[in-house]
């Protein structure tokens, strides 16, 4: 139970919209705010965000299926937040692995040595690799806090980004809605999302701002590290079984636990008994040396 409640918590849950315009969401917003589709809109805070995406020279943390950014902001220390690159859907909601620290220090280098969450799994996965820039974002980000029923039920969030050389020149810029909730609340925020989408005009985005920003910087994802497949289907062996788990366990650590033990525990309902396992090549054994025989004769 503890190790569920720990994955859910260590999950991103939002819908990322492309905006041509913020302004109609401006507007829109002004209108839904008194609870359109039973979910109530209010005025949060303005921000200033710099965030810097960091990796090795070969690429290590994207090829493991992840990013790194180191965030600075007018006020507070700096942060480092990892997520997973997967968790894209149709619908434009993605769910995803974020983990968050605190910096000492803001400097690239420190990510590596922080001595939390991010820290330890940028180590493992680098090695004594130095993280070094590869591009900056500066975002000017408007948040909503939202409350379904006066529940509080996630964030409106109006993104103003620019894609920026590390230190240098503007290479592209980005409008986004962003719409992050718990779990919990997607069924209630959901037809808000879906009544915003139509009536802005706003389209699912194909790329997380991580990709736009490589795509800007003439890159492409790398090429991923692969060694067999993360899938576990009912004709599986056992041995397909714990290779997919300990895959998943080297790639995502802190997600889906529970629904692993479970595929698990699935499983092992339909495991043969071992008695029956080791004596298997046994039976086998006496069948082919009757079989010699009998060819002998």
């Amino acid at each position: 139970m503890e190790a569920t409640a720990q994955a859910a918590s260590e999950r991103e849950i939002e819908w990322q919209l492309e905006a041509q315009d913020l302004r109609l969401v401006l507007r829109w917003i002004e209108v839904a705010a008194d609870g359109a589709n039973g979910v109530t809109i209010t005025p949060g805070r303005t921000v200033n965000n710099v965030d810097t995406y960091l990796d090795t020279a070969d690429r290590r943390l994207d090829r493991a299926g992840f990013s790194v950014r180191m965030r600075r902001t007018r006020r507070g220390a700096a942060e480092a937040t990892l997520k997973s690159l997967d968790g894209a859907r149709p619908d434009a909601l993605r769910i995803r692995l974020e983990l968050a620290e605190p910096l000492d220090v803001d400097d690239p280098a420190g990510v590596a040595l922080a001595p939390g969450a991010v820290g330890e799994r940028v180590r493992s996965l680098v090695g004594p690799r130095k993280l070094v820039p590869l591009f900056d974002l500066r975002t000017r980000r408007r948040s909503f806090p939202l409350a379904a029923e006066g529940v509080p039920s996630g964030e409106l969030l109006l993104d103003e980004t620019t894609i920026r050389e590390h230190g240098g020149a503007i290479l592209s810029r980005l409008q986004r809605v962003e719409v992050e909730v718990p779990e919990s609340a997607i069924p209630a925020v959901g037809p808000l999302v879906d009544s915003m989408q139509k009536a802005c005009g706003l389209q699912s985005a194909i790329l997380s701002k991580y990709e736009a920003g490589l795509a800007a910087n003439g890159r492409r994802r790398a090429e991923p590290e692969t060694f067999g497949g993360t899938s576990v289907d009912p004709g599986d062996t056992i041995g397909q079984v714990g290779l997919a788990i300990r895959l998943r366990q080297h790639r995502r650590p802190f997600l889906e636990l529970a629904e692993l033990h479970v595929e698990v525990a699935h499983r092992a309902d339909r495991l043969p008994d071992p008695g029956e396992l080791r004596a298997q090549p046994l039976r086998l054994g006496r069948k082919d040396l009757a079989e010699q025989r009998d060819r002998g004769a």
